[in-house]
């Protein structure tokens, strides 16, 4: 019955919007769902609007459009024939920051959906050699570069965030028509784009009477095999090639040294993304494709791919394979034959979400739906209502029911359709029956809403991270095979039961005698110099560092270097006597302890020191100060900025803050809807910058500081600092601000649509909150005004840096490799290649200011964080400063428990953060504070 009802809505909707598509078209913030909710009835021929004609420019020897980033352009077009199109572009992807062209569409003034704001177009990238023509000293397989190709490409617009598996249709009536083309990210250059539909693909019954009617024959027993991390050309470079050690029928083998043996796996995810390979065809003939593969990350679901055979996918079937869920590899054997002709052919994979489009696009929409009733519910009870309180929902706002009931079918709907398409029940199906079932009991007895809103928010975070799961498409293959009928197949999936045994001992043996630490090329005696490099991120970075060192520095300079992966030992082995060289990726407050302790050099002492520290804004040399020397140079450096939902703050007529009169104001506003602002509070576990981020924000922008006299004491005495921490503590006791709460998951529900945060948590938003894309976004804090009027937007600042020990045997040489590793051209390509092979999430925070400008940052976004940079302040490290963080804590704390006076419990404070200081200053022999 209530599966009916669902369909009886959902053919209402689509009979309205039938009847008059534009009755949605005005609204620009509909879904591409609600705009297309009558299916494509109609294909016309099409119409071509834009073919360089008027064009100003020659790119690629063809007359080209150019659309710089930041800018638009219109063209005008008379359509002929009512009904849906598809946009066809040819576009040259040229030279910029590297990243995929980010545009959006306008048709007659208004964006028809809101997905049309946010399209992307690939670039082409090729390996620079293949994976293990190139060692190093170890034998290890090194990891090819990649370059792009350019040339002129032709696509039709369509979905990349995992939700439409089809491109995009656009509504036409007859006559004329303006469209518009924004670039938002890169610059975009069309020579040609058409309002078009593509020809159907043939079934493949259709195409096999094609094979019997032309008398085409099996290749019989020719087989081509193709190791699958030797490509052709791909879509992203963070399809390389990878290593896997799991099964010794991955080829090529070893147990010993690294092969890159295999390609994708969780780097080959996201919807659009491509790979291809070519291969010689020795004869004519009808012949099969099967592939070795893994899909051992999506449990309870399967993975779709797309297969063209040069440029084009032969039969339907090819449009949609599917791989299921299998921990161990599987031999992927398609029953459809293709005819090749002698010669070269390109085989491209692409990733697709396929039959599970129509579940992603439904369950997008119901996270909205339902984040968009706890918001409702919040306004009315708080997010800790009473639950001995009869709230009356039902009759306050019954339109949250009406979310409910809606929804409980959608879910259903939805469980039902995921087991079709699976052919089984799994674990993705718990999370839709969880929350459907909650919603029963809500619609059943009302006044258990308020009693059960905190599960009932854990389950919509829990189904919106179970969309982010099934829009992921993961798959690693080893090898493909393309083979006649009589051909077999060339290995087996997984290795017999003792072949896998000898494995597993060679591999315990081999654990034994290599040194896992070592991550790059040894000295091999061929240069007379030579330096130790510990580095403590993850493998993967230290691996690109590597392959940087191997590829650009070592034949540069004639210098050795040996790096090795140490987390966490630095100060062991400093006091041994065994440390490194230099140290890579250390946190801001070590070189200080180091230097005071006469173990870390100071880079004064090198003659060029002042042009390599111009590289850098003066706040992030801050932290490595001391008595006049510096002990480090910034790698990375972050700051807060704020981040607000463009959608909330519009519903209720409000504008982002810019100073903090104007954010009490939208406190007030959110408050009163039950709703909040997420700033900052002290957490000295989280490190000294997290313990003092607000408490400086506030401090700078009154021109305070936190330590004066040459950082010999404490400047929280002053009245400055009095106003600051009053102001600071008056956040969480005045105005009730949250102490402890989860931003993602507040920011992402709504219920705190303003936060303040450090800008990476962008990385965060882009990654894990997919579904509120174009409805958020991000600006400088809130700045104190002086007397003049001036604000002051103040932030401190925080980071990572590499630092030289004073034992260093070759100091020009630990020198040399400082100043490379942070120059822009090294910081640049080490930023991109970090992001490229691990996606947005690990976008790099440059210190360098040149090499953050070439960062995959939009020009508005990087305008923003620019502006913001520019105020950031850095906060000194000094001897016992520590006790500044845990006392400000602790004073915090005092006045949010107790009631306490804020500037007498602040004072009492400083009081031992000077004293501390004081000693630690003693201890290392350094002048004191009279």
């Amino acid at each position: 019955m209530k599966k009916r009802i669902v369909i009886s809505i959902h053919i209402l909707v689509i009979s309205v919007f039938f009847v008059c598509p534009f009755a949605f078209a005005a609204d620009t913030e509909i879904s591409y769902s609600q705009y297309h909710a009558a299916g494509m009835e109609n294909a016309p021929a099409g119409v071509i609007f834009a073919e360089g004609k008027d064009a100003a420019e020659q790119i690629g020897g063809k007359a080209a459009y150019v659309i710089p980033e930041g800018s638009s352009r219109s063209f005008t077009f008379s359509c002929t024939e009512e009904g849906w199109y598809r946009l066809q572009l040819t576009y040259y992807p040229v030279e910029g920051k590297a990243l995929d062209i980010e545009y959006g569409v306008m048709l007659d003034g208004a964006a028809p959906f809101s997905e049309s704001n946010y399209l992307t177009l690939n670039r082409i990238w090729k390996d620079d050699n293949a994976p293990g023509e190139k060692k190093d000293a170890a034998g290890n397989d090194i990891i090819p570069g990649q370059h792009e190709e350019r040339e002129w490409i032709t696509v039709f617009a369509c979905d990349h965030t995992g939700i439409e598996n089809d491109p995009y249709c656009f509504y036409l009536t007859e006559g004329e028509h303006e469209v518009s083309f924004a670039s938002k990210r890169e610059t975009l250059v069309l020579a040609e784009a058409a309002w078009c539909n593509p020809p159907q693909i043939p079934s493949y019954d259709t195409v096999s009477a094609m094979y019997e009617q032309n008398g085409w024959k099996d290749a019989g027993g020719e087989t081509i095999a193709i190791e699958a991390e030797i490509t052709y050309r791909k879509s992203d470079t963070v399809l390389y090639a990878r290593t896997d050690r799991s099964s010794p029928l991955t080829t090529p083998y070893s147990t010993r040294e690294t092969r890159l043996n295999t390609i994708g796996g969780n780097s080959w995810a996201t919807q659009g993304q491509w790979i291809e390979w070519e291969f010689e065809v020795p004869a004519d003939g009808l012949y099969y494709l099967s592939f070795r593969a893994r899909q051992d990350i999506l449990s309870g679901s399967f993975v779709t791919r797309k297969i063209y055979i040069d440029g084009e996918i032969p039969f339907t079937e090819f449009a949609n394979v599917k791989i299921a869920y299998d921990p161990d590899w599987q031999i992927i054997d398609l029953p459809q034959a293709v005819f090749l002709t002698t010669g070269r052919h390109v085989l491209r994979m692409e990733a697709t979400i396929g039959e599970l489009s129509e579940l992603v696009s439904i369950i997008t929409d119901s996270v909205y739906q339902l984040n968009s009733a706890y918001r409702r519910i919040v306004m009315m009870t708080g997010t800790t209502p009473d639950i001995y309180r009869d709230y009356s929902l039902e009759e306050n706002i019954p339109e949250i029911f009406d979310i409910f009931s809606g929804q409980i079918g959608v879910l259903e709907y939805c469980d039902t359709l995921l087991e079709e398409k699976t052919g089984k029940r799994g674990s993705m199906n718990s999370t839709l029956q969880t929350l459907r079932n909650q919603l029963e009991d809500f619609c059943e007895k009302p006044e258990t809403v308020q009693k059960r809103l905190s599960t009932y928010k854990d389950n919509i975070g829990a189904l919106g991270s179970w969309l982010v799961q099934i829009r992921q498409l993961p798959l690693e293959i080893d090898r493909i095979y393309i083979r006649g009928t009589a051909a077999p197949l060339a290995a087996d999936a997984e290795a017999g039961f003792f072949a896998q045994i000898g494995h597993e001992f060679d591999m315990f043996i081999s654990s034994f005698v290599i040194d896992y630490n070592v991550i790059g090329t040894l000295d091999t005696g061929k240069t007379s110099r030579t330096i130790e490099v510990w580095v403590s991120a993850g493998r993967d970075q230290a691996n690109i560092i590597k392959q940087m060192i191997e590829n650009d520095f070592t034949p540069a300079t004639g210098i050795t270097v040996n790096l090795k992966l140490v987390p966490g030992q630095l100060m062991n082995a400093t006091a041994a006597g065994v440390g490194p060289d230099v140290v890579l990726q250390l946190g801001n407050s070590e070189p200080v302890n180091y230097a005071v302790r006469k173990a870390a050099y100071d880079l004064t002492e090198f003659s060029d020191f002042e042009e390599v520290a111009a590289r850098f804004r003066e706040s992030a040399m801050v932290p490595y100060q001391l008595e006049g020397g510096v002990y480090a140079l910034p790698e990375t450096q972050t700051f807060s900025v704020m981040f607000y939902r463009t959608d909330i703050l519009n519903e209720l007529g409000l504008e982002p803050p810019e100073t903090w009169d104007e954010m009490f104001y939208v406190v007030g506003r959110l408050q009163r809807k039950n709703m909040t602002v997420g700033i900052q509070p002290p957490n000295s576990a989280a490190g000294s910058y997290q313990a003092l981020s607000t408490m400086a924000m506030l401090l700078y922008q009154r021109n305070g500081e936190m330590y004066l006299d040459g950082n010999k004491r404490s400047g929280l005495s002053s009245l400055e600092a009095k106003e600051a921490f009053t102001m600071w503590v008056s956040l969480y006791s005045d105005y009730e601000l949250p102490v402890k709460y989860d931003a993602l998951t507040r920011f992402r529900s709504g219920e705190m649509p303003v936060v303040i945060e450090d800008f990476t948590f962008y990385n965060l938003l882009q990654v894990a909150a997919p579904e509120i894309r174009g409805i958020w976004s991000f600006t400088i804090v809130p700045g104190t005004p002086d007397e003049e009027g001036n604000v002051n937007h103040s932030v401190s600042g925080t980071g990572i840096c590499t630092m030289m020990l004073a034992d260093a045997d070759d100091k020009d040489a630990a020198w040399t490799f400082m100043k490379w590793w942070t120059g822009a051209g090294t910081q640049t390509e080490y930023g991109r290649n970090i992001e490229n092979q691990l996606g947005v999430s690990a976008r790099y925070p440059s210190a360098n200011i040149e090499a953050f400008g070439n960062m995959p940052w939009s020009a508005a976004e990087l305008a923003i964080l620019d502006s913001q940079w520019y105020c950031v302040k850095g906060i000194p490290e000094v001897p016992g400063g520590y006790f500044t963080a845990r006392h400000l804590n602790n004073a915090f704390r005092r006045v949010i428990n107790n009631r306490e006076d804020p500037g007498e419990t602040l004072l009492d404070y400083v009081k031992k953060i000077d004293e501390e200081i004081t000693t630690k200053r003693k201890e290392f022999g350094l002048e004191v504070s009279e």
